[in-house]
Parts: structure tokens; C-alpha cells; sequence
């Protein structure tokens, strides 16, 4: 039997689609605020109509937050005033960004069913990597 004969995705409590709704809609905030970062190194802080539209072409070509963080530091790194306290705290966040990243990556992308048989719902997880290819399943 295929996968469609246990589980039911149609089943899945609200509360789940909107938690993961949640999630997604906190991460582009996140996004949108190292956005307006980048565009504020960029512009110094006072971004006209053209400043705007030539920051967004920019950052419409970076997918996530990892080229983002990286982008600021780089751009911090080029400020005469740049403080050490500073640039530590930007890696740091870059560092803990990635586990961040994946936890959130897991929640929205990861398919949420409710398991007929054993009446729970479940999250389906696949993970590959260089070393390791696994399915699991967890609540």
C-alpha cells in the first residue's frame, strides 16, 4: 500500500497549519529585517525611491538568510568605525542562524500528515546529507 492508504493530510489539526504558519510568516520578518540592514549599510541610513529599487535588486538575488547575514558582515567590515563587539555578535548570529534556519526549514517544508493508524499527527522528515540519507517521522 502506498502512503496515501495511512495517512491523511487532510486530517492535520488547524492549530498545526497555523503554527507552521506562524513560523513562516516570523521567519520573513526576519529576512525583511536583514533586508532593510543591508539597505541601510548601502544607503547610510536615507534610502530615496531609486536607493530603494537598486537595494532591492540586490537583495532579490540572495535566497535566505545565510547571504544576508553574510552580506552585513562584509558590509560592517567595510565601515571605518566598525567595532570588534559588533562584528563578534554578527557571527555568532550567523553561527546560530544556521541551526535556526534548518529547525524552521524542517517545519514548513516538512509534510505534516495525521497517521490513521495510529490516530496522531506526524511530521515526515527526510534528510540527506554527504553522509547520511534517513527518513523519519516525528510528532
Amino acid at each position: 500500500m502506498g502512503i496515501t492508504a495511512h495517512y491523511d493530510p487532510q486530517q492535520v489539526p488547524s492549530r498545526i497549519h497555523a503554527a507552521v504558519g506562524r513560523v513562516a510568516s516570523a521567519w520573513a520578518g526576519y529576512e525583511h529585517d536583514l533586508d532593510f540592514a543591508i539597505c541601510c549599510f548601502l544607503g547610510r541610513g536615507v534610502l530615496g525611491p531609486q536607493q530603494e529599487r537598486n537595494c532591492l535588486c540586490v537583495l532579490t538575488q540572495m535566497l535566505g538568510a545565510t547571504p544576508r547575514l553574510k552580506a552585513i558582515i562584509a558590509l560592517h567590515q567595510e565601515l571605518p568605525e566598525r567595532k570588534k563587539k559588533i562584528h563578534d555578535s554578527l557571527v555568532k548570529l550567523l553561527q546560530t542562524n544556521y541551526k535556526v534556519q534548518d529547525k524552521r526549514n524542517r517545519a514548513v517544508h516538512d509534510v505534516w500528515y495525521y497517521e490513521l493508524i495510529k490516530g496522531k499527527t506526524v511530521r515526515r522528515e527526510i534528510v540527506t546529507s554527504k553522509r547520511h540519507s534517513n527518513l523519519k517521522t516525528q510528532i
